[in-house]
């Protein structure tokens, strides 16, 4: 008996204290880190990366104890641990970031990160360890919920009061009136907002579609909304595509239940009702709303709100008097996935059309957007075509593991001088997730790097028919790799996105 409950008493140091101190930890980054600022957002990747790098630290020299304890059950034969392919993944991204650095082209803004990015060696090691000891000790519960949309929510509310030009927080005192309409929240300027939104928002609506609770329900209802007027208000393309892949998944999954279907229509309903809200917004306070340009300008001209005014009342009368059979069901779910695909390939050669042909023709419009030349998508075509060229032209070893984390403003240097005289600004990152990783990590970091991804993704769709929130770890993940054929990752969603790499795969090898 005696050993027996020493036994038990050994087992409960990794299980309770390492519980214990990771529910902690994820209570931090879920619910202060995004929103804690100084006082003023200038440096704020500075102060985001101090407050990562200390949380972070802390706490995986507190869990160094549980994790020790449970090394030595599973060396004893006492406790199996099984290593799936994340883990490979993960271990492959480490040793691309490991190798990286040892032949970057900046030895210190591979090991610190730049001013600008943040994200060094140092900060990936603290976000591989957060992943490992997440997945090991981690617990999900309502309060690391509540934390979220808390904090979230404060996030949204902050761009949309910025976008209105009334900075109630004053956080912009330092910014001057040439960039106030970028950096609109504690989380920087309006694309590192899109990253983290790509990351919190797809879940709540998942979360909406499987609720039971009344009360709830109407919480994430107030919430999606909100979030969707800051979509809006952030006037950025990434935020409208990360939407969109969204929608395009939750419709096809909603076909599986009368309920979800009838709620994905209430989801799109706010969606357009959040987009009215802005268009009257915009038409009241007229010149004290900073501009719309590009898909924004498109979303709040008058005959896309009519549209949408129309669309809700078809909802409207499809939620009251719709009879949505399983076999209805069935058969919509099949036909939608059947119009998708060929939407998709109709828009791929559309797209190479554009490109090949009719480059010309729309030069000035918003198709030329579309077009792959140095003006597409703010300048971002001309990083993304210099990025790819200068990469093939990489030693073998570099192409293999890359430049060195926080190296692309040295990889991206030759062209300083034209960048300068052509944006007046430089490029500290290729505003696209797979050229940062290639060019950083090389090819071994981009198959640990989105492999943990693509794989955490599919598990989950594997899991979700026993466990349907599983769904949400799906769709947020899409969600994030759409936004990041815009952006880059950054110290702002980096951590995050490790996190609940960590968190999904932990609750999915909960449910083996």
């Amino acid at each position: 008996m005696g050993k027996k409950k020493n036994k038990i008493a050994a087992v409960s140091v990794p299980d309770l204290f390492g519980k214990g101190i990771t529910n902690v930890y994820l209570l931090v980054m879920f619910g202060l880190f995004p929103v804690f600022y100084p006082g003023s957002l200038i440096g704020i990747h500075t102060v985001k990366k101090e407050f990562f790098t200390i949380s972070a630290g802390v706490y995986l020299c507190l869990m160094l104890i549980p994790f020790l304890c449970k090394a030595s059950f599973v060396f004893k034969g006492k406790e199996r641990k099984k290593i799936d392919r994340s883990d490979i993944f993960a271990g492959l991204f480490l040793i691309a970031a490991l190798v990286s650095t040892g032949i970057a082209l900046n030895q210190t803004e591979a090991v610190y990160g730049n001013s600008t990015v943040q994200t060094g060696l140092i900060v990936m090691l603290l976000c591989i360890g957060s992943y490992f000891f997440v997945k090991n000790f981690a617990v999900w519960d309502k309060g690391l919920i509540w934390a979220n949309l808390l904090a979230s929510s404060f996030i949204y509310l902050c761009g949309i009061f910025i976008a209105c030009r009334t900075d109630i927080l004053n956080m912009q005192k330092d910014i001057i009136d040439a960039q106030k309409a970028m950096f609109v929240s504690p989380l920087g300027n309006i694309n590192f907002n899109v990253a983290y939104i790509s990351l919190v928002l797809p879940a709540a609506a998942v979360m909406f579609l499987l609720c039971k609770e009344v009360f709830t329900k109407r919480v994430l209802a107030a919430y999606l909304f909100v979030g969707f007027m800051d979509l809006f208000c952030l006037r950025v393309d990434s935020a409208i595509v990360m939407i969109l892949v969204v929608f395009l998944f939750l419709i096809y999954f909603s076909f599986e239940q009368e309920t979800w279907f009838l709620r994905c229509l209430s989801v799109i309903g706010l969606f357009f009702a959040a987009n009215i809200a802005v268009f009257i917004l915009s038409v009241l306070l007229k010149d004290h709303m900073y501009p719309f340009n590009s898909l924004g300008a498109l979303f709040v001209r008058t005959e896309t709100v009519v549209l949408e005014f129309i669309f809700l009342c078809i909802f409207f009368v499809m939620q009251k008097k719709g009879n949505f059979t399983k076999e209805r069901l069935w058969k919509g779910q099949k036909m939608y996935k059947i119009t998708m695909f060929v939407l998709l390939g109709l828009f791929v050669v559309f797209v190479l059309a554009l490109n090949f042909a009719f480059s010309e023709r729309v030069e000035g419009t918003l198709l030329s957007n579309l077009v792959l030349n140095d003006a597409m998508g703010s300048g971002r075509g001309y990083v993304w075509i210099r990025t790819g060229g200068r990469f093939l032209d990489l030693p073998f070893l570099n192409q293999l593991f890359g430049c060195g984390l926080g190296c692309f403003y040295d990889f991206i240097n030759p062209w300083y001088d034209d960048m300068v005289a052509k944006f007046g600004a430089v490029f500290y990152d290729p505003h696209n997730d797979f050229l940062q990783v290639l060019v950083t990590t090389g090819i071994v970091g981009v198959v640990g790097f989105f492999g943990m991804i693509l794989h955490t993704m599919a598990a989950a769709l594997k899991k979700r028919k026993n466990q349907e929130m599983f769904l949400a770890v799906f769709i947020l993940l899409a969600a994030y790799l759409a936004q990041g054929l815009i952006n880059s990752y950054t110290i702002f969603s980096t951590p995050i996105l490790f996190i609940l790499l960590g968190l999904a795969n932990s609750s999915m090898g909960n449910t083996d």
